[in-house]
């Protein structure tokens, strides 16, 4: 026959191992049971309440459908009801009612709870008389419950008085998203119905101060403090709309860097360090100058063991810049060879920062510098960086494309300069084919449901119109 757990063997063993663990206390199986019931009651679903979310269990559903708190219900329904006021005999009364009540919706909370709550008050109408019968409440308690009705708490109130504070760290949620992306999981949702324990290399102490103090700046003073308004900065009026972000790796001795701080001042669980995608501005000066001192290491790291001889037998092309400087500086004998020596070299290499055109990726683009007064002038990296100029650090980029064209690249040069390169002309035509193919199939879904009417309308209205 059918089962949902696998094959009957599986099954077998699930039985054999529940059995089993009933006598994990002794013989005596009692304590077992009590924990099974236990663990049900307290894991039962009961449905939703806005701003409170899912309910399980006896404890939830008190506070989430009845506003009430479980320690004062548990001591209620522990007193003795022979000993009780009237007052306090309702208040059991009611408490009572309301545990019957969880009990009693555990199949149909929804229907119970939401729809049709007057069902189940009939219900529990029903049994009440029968549970005196029995002996499990008193009469006492039977009447004064039947004379009751829960009162359901209200939502927005349960909505206030559960409200999550926000929390200025991040750290859960990126991690819920990294977990939910190495699961293949498409939402929170699932991702909660699962029993997972995830370590993070965040250093959460450290990740929660500096979250503190990126929301601290929006205050104007303390921004102030911190030498973050005035002239050119932020103004004082406008620290509540800056958002800052700071992300920090640590560089373990293995070599592995692992992310210590990833931490935003925007309001709401969206991550910006992860999920947004920036233009950089000025602070993509600092990876450009990443990049070109992993460069010039790398080249280092290549020719620095060659002798002068084999360097001098490399054919470097015109435009490649960066492999000529360290050749060059590696020829000259009167040049420390060391690493740290031809870092500071190149810290010292010279850019114009005079604008021009550029052509990128985007197309044509003319860059300018935020201080006319360096137009024309030829400076050091170093003054670039700290000056924050524009023109010099484009160059530099330029240089390190080259770099990554000439010497990175699996690529023979020749494609880029030759016209009659095999390789070139293999290139083009698989380019071609590419984008021949994607125009096609393009223009086969805009048109293979038309009329031949139809197909020469579209072919008039996307000609151009001319005198």
């Amino acid at each position: 026959g059918g089962n949902t757990s696998g094959d009957k063997v599986e099954k077998f063993r699930q039985m054999i191992t529940a059995s089993i663990r009933a006598y994990q206390y002794g013989f005596d199986t009692t304590q077992a049971r009590q924990d099974i019931v236990l663990d049900y009651i307290n894991s039962i679903p009961l449905s939703a309440v806005p701003g409170f979310g899912e309910v399980h269990g006896f404890s939830d559903g008190l506070r989430a459908w009845f506003g009430k708190d479980p320690a004062r219900v548990n001591e209620l329904l522990m007193m003795d009801d022979k000993d009780l006021d009237e007052a306090t005999l309702r208040e059991k009364a009611i408490a009572y009612r309301e545990t019957l009540s969880i009990v009693m919706a555990v199949k149909q909370p929804t229907t119970y709870f939401r729809r049709k709550p007057e069902l189940l008050e009939k219900r529990i109408d029903v049994f009440l008389p029968l549970l005196a019968e029995q002996g499990i409440i008193t009469p006492r308690l039977r009447d004064a419950a039947l004379q009751e009705r829960v009162t359901y708490a209200d939502h927005a109130q349960i909505r206030e008085r559960y409200k999550v504070k926000p929390d200025p760290q991040k750290a859960i949620s990126s991690m819920q998203i990294d977990m939910m992306n190495m699961l293949g999981i498409n939402s929170l949702y699932e991702l909660e119905r699962y029993d997972i324990k995830a370590k993070t290399t965040l250093d959460v102490a450290v990740d929660r101060a500096i979250s503190k103090k990126l929301y601290d700046v929006k205050d104007p003073e303390i921004a102030a403090q911190y030498g973050l308004t005035g002239y050119r900065l932020v103004g004082s009026n406008l620290t509540d709309d800056v958002v800052y972000t700071f992300t920090m790796y640590e560089r373990l001795p293995n070599g592995q860097n692992v992310l210590r701080v990833q931490a935003d001042n925007m309001k709401g669980q969206f991550n910006l360090n992860e999920d947004s995608k920036l233009e950089l501005g000025s602070t993509a000066k600092l990876r450009t100058m990443v990049s070109y001192l992993e460069a010039i290491s790398e080249l280092h790291a290549r020719f620095s063991k060659m002798s002068t001889a084999e360097r001098e037998t490399i054919a470097v092309n015109k435009d490649d810049n960066l492999t000529r400087f360290v050749i060059s500086y590696l020829n000259n004998d009167a040049n420390d060879k060391s690493l740290n020596a031809i870092l500071e070299a190149v810290l010292d290499r010279t850019y114009s920062a005079t604008p021009r055109e550029f052509w990128t990726g985007g197309g044509l683009h003319t860059p300018h510098n935020f201080d006319n007064k360096y137009n024309g002038a030829n400076v050091s990296v170093k003054t670039a960086l700290h000056k924050s100029l524009n023109l010099p650090f484009v160059r530099i980029m330029q240089d390190i494309v080259y770099y990554t064209i000439y010497q990175k690249k699996q690529v023979d040069t020749e494609v880029f300069t030759n016209p009659d390169s095999e390789t070139r002309r293999a290139y083009l035509e698989k380019f071609a084919s590419f984008e021949g193919k994607t125009y096609l199939w393009r223009g086969w879904e805009k048109l293979e449901d038309r009329s031949q009417a139809g197909l020469l309308k579209s072919l008039a209205d996307d000609a151009g119109r001319s005198p």
